[in-house]
């Protein structure tokens, strides 16, 4: 049947590419997931290849897709069996300097700790792609992954509101080790929604599917509201009911702070300096680094004000 409908999408369908990847599963869609798909050949020399992945991922076709460094889609099957990977989330609208700072220390920090092969992976999620407009703008995500390309990044696109379900997307391809970074107040939201939600008895399991073996989440942190003291794994406010078994999760290195940051720049927030680029204010370009800066105003992205703002994807 997919068969079929390949041979029937690439004839009827090759002048829209949402429509053909919507017609691939048809009556087999609670059947197959299709997370990698490529298109070649002169029909097709007109689509971004990494809107491919994203549309993959909106049309609920897998949870997880992933392009590499050049923008090609590929399968996580290629490149990850028995290594040890690295996720970097974040919406990288723009990557700030403390995005730069989170992927550098991280990246440092995993690579020291781990054995063997190490690869390292940017994520976009649905959710934070659709955050303002309620849907994916083709023009906002390429702006995006067109600058983590330019960074020599690879991406990948999900849909995993639990991490529990990339996890084990990731884990099916036996990684070695698996290394989630992460905020420390999304780390706080996240350990307090798992209390609030699980007080049917199921608070145990619910942590261990997180917090399991061969899994560890590095935590970067954030200057506590009102007050210069930094906040950590280690001294931010958890529910007293589950302080025991936090201290559990901590003491078997479930969860580890990032080391070798840059302090300085944990005051710079993504959405100001977006509002600072769209607005071409004085002093934005002092918030990303001189590359990203450049590469921003020679293609005009993020709505920034320039006479060459269209860009050729």
């Amino acid at each position: 049947i997919l068969g079929v409908n390949m041979v029937y999408a690439c004839y009827r369908y090759h002048n829209d590419y949402k429509v053909l990847l919507a017609s691939l599963a048809d009556h087999i869609r609670d059947r197959v997931y299709i997370d990698m798909v490529r298109l070649e050949g002169p029909n097709f020399q007109h689509i971004d290849q990494r809107l491919l992945p994203m549309e993959l991922v909106r049309q609920g076709l897998t949870q997880v897709a992933i392009f590499d460094k050049k923008g090609c889609p590929v399968h996580a099957s290629e490149f990850l069996y028995k290594k040890n990977v690295l996720v970097v989330r974040g919406g990288f609208r723009p990557v700030t300097l403390v995005n730069m700072d989170v992927l550098h220390s991280a990246s440092l920090q995993f690579k020291s700790e781990a054995e063997g092969r190490t690869q390292v992976m940017t994520e976009l999620t649905l959710e934070s792609l659709q955050k303002d407009t309620g849907s994916v703008e083709n023009q906002d995500y390429l702006d995006r992954v067109n600058l983590l390309n330019h960074l020599g990044q690879m991406v990948m696109v999900t849909h995993c509101p639990k991490y529990r379900h990339l996890i084990r997307y990731l884990k099916t391809y036996r990684v070695n080790k698996l290394g989630l970074v992460i905020g420390v107040r999304p780390l706080l939201n996240l350990i307090n929604s798992i209390y609030t939600n699980t007080q049917d008895g199921n608070l145990l399991s619910a942590y261990g599917e997180l917090f399991t073996k061969g899994v560890q989440m590095y935590v970067y942190p954030a200057q506590k509201e009102g007050s210069g003291e930094l906040m950590n794994s280690h001294n931010m406010p958890v529910p007293p009911e589950i302080e025991h078994l936090y201290k559990h999760i901590l003491n078997n290195k479930h969860l580890v702070d990032i080391k070798g940051y840059e302090e300085k720049h944990l005051h710079i927030y993504s959405p100001e300096v977006l509002r600072m680029i769209k607005e071409d204010e004085e002093n934005w370009d002092t918030k990303v680094t001189p590359k990203v800066a450049k590469y921003i105003r020679e293609h005009g992205l993020f709505g920034y004000p320039c006479e060459s703002a269209e860009f050729e994807y």
